[in-house]
């Protein structure tokens, strides 16, 4: 099976990036990891494996991306400005950095995009968000109510101010 590990800079986010694409050509899959992941844990969750027969016989390309969720989203007590803002700068560079990427390499515009949990939470704003960047999407687990998050940010803020009031 053909793999491509590459690790390229990215503007949007202002860092170095990483992403593994398995395959050399067929329909593109786009990637989520669940939950803090990178962009290995598709394949240590044996998932290319399952998926081998269909990449090798140029069905479907995987491309498998990393998250900033330890930024964003799992950062709890993280400014909550700078974690709305890395999510949407997260968002841009797939939008307008990895997509177009995917479609240079596999030259189609068709891309299904999927994830497990966190990553199938991804799958699913990015399609709802952009759906004219995807055709398919498939979320396992995918959490869409971002109450849990918040409830914590203001939880920790209340506790924070009735502390310094008593």
């Amino acid at each position: 099976m053909q793999i491509e590990y590459i690790r390229e800079y990215s503007p949007i986010l202002d860092r170095e990036v990483e992403f593994k694409r398995y395959g050399y050509s067929g329909k593109p899959v786009l990637v989520f990891p669940s939950q803090d992941g990178n962009c290995n844990q598709y394949e240590e969750f044996g998932m290319i494996d399952v998926l081998s027969d269909f990449i090798e016989q140029g069905k479907i390309q995987v491309f498998c991306v990393g998250s900033v969720d330890l930024e964003s989203w799992s950062d709890l007590n993280g400014n909550p400005r700078y974690r709305i803002e890395m999510q949407e700068r997260w968002f841009e560079h797939i939008c307008y950095e990895m997509v177009p990427r995917i479609q240079y390499i596999s030259w189609r515009s068709d891309i299904i995009v999927t994830g497990c949990s966190m990553g199938g939470s991804h799958a699913g704003i990015l399609f709802f968000r952009r759906p004219d960047l995807f055709d398919t999407l498939i979320s396992l687990s995918g959490q869409f109510d971002a109450r849990m998050f918040l409830v914590t940010i203001w939880m920790t803020w209340f506790t924070t101010i009735r502390w310094l009031t008593f």
